[in-house]
């Protein structure tokens, strides 16, 4: 409550209390402007600023931090966020940005994707569900399906053709290997005659 509102409301002292309104105000709102001016000049001190790095540097910090996230002022921050919209804000701003085209072409033109890749199949949790899926009954009913399926006819045709193509291939070079050397032990060149 102001000092205005107070002063108006003590009994027999309308009069009064409108004209130390008004004598107030104007002190109120000087009082007010020399605070805040101290406030800035305290938070533009060089001693303020080494203050706060001393402060961010503590291990006091780290530990308060550590409680905060660990207490339910994490689930209520988050759910916060959540309500705000402040994720999909930020994925707005950034497709919006184009950082996200930069951010994916740089993973993808660079050494970046070849060590996500590489730490996540190295990563002991991948290989648990790369085991777990493999190991599953689901995984003998996906191969089962594979196996039976059309697509897996044509399949093993065209392996089977080209594996005889491969095998024809193979004896035709091996009887111009065999007629060559027939005919260099004779003397002779190959087609020669």
């Amino acid at each position: 409550m102001s000092p205005e509102s107070t002063l108006a409301r003590v009994p027999g002292r309308g009069l009064a209390g409108a004209a130390a309104a008004t004598i107030l105000r104007p002190a109120g709102e000087a009082t007010g402007r020399a605070c805040l001016r101290a406030l800035d000049a305290t938070l533009a001190s060089p001693w303020t600023a080494e203050a706060v790095d001393r402060v961010l540097a503590a291990p006091v910090l780290e530990r308060a931090l550590a409680r905060i996230l660990e207490g339910p002022l994490a689930e209520a921050f988050t759910r916060e966020l959540v309500r705000q919209r402040v994720f999909e804000r930020l994925v707005d701003q950034l497709l919006a940005g184009g950082t996200a085209e930069h951010v994916a072409t740089r993973i993808t033109e660079g050494d970046e994707l070849d060590r996500i890749v590489e730490l996540a199949v190295e990563s002991p949790t991948v290989q648990r569900a790369v085991v777990r899926a493999v190991e599953s009954p689901g995984m003998d009913r996906v191969l089962g399906r594979i196996v039976d399926s059309p697509a897996s006819e044509k399949l093993a045709t065209l392996v089977d053709d080209q594996r005889r193509g491969v095998h024809d291939m193979v004896a035709r070079t091996r009887v111009i290997y065999v007629v060559g050397s027939t005919e260099e032990e004779r003397g002779g060149t190959v087609g020669a005659r």
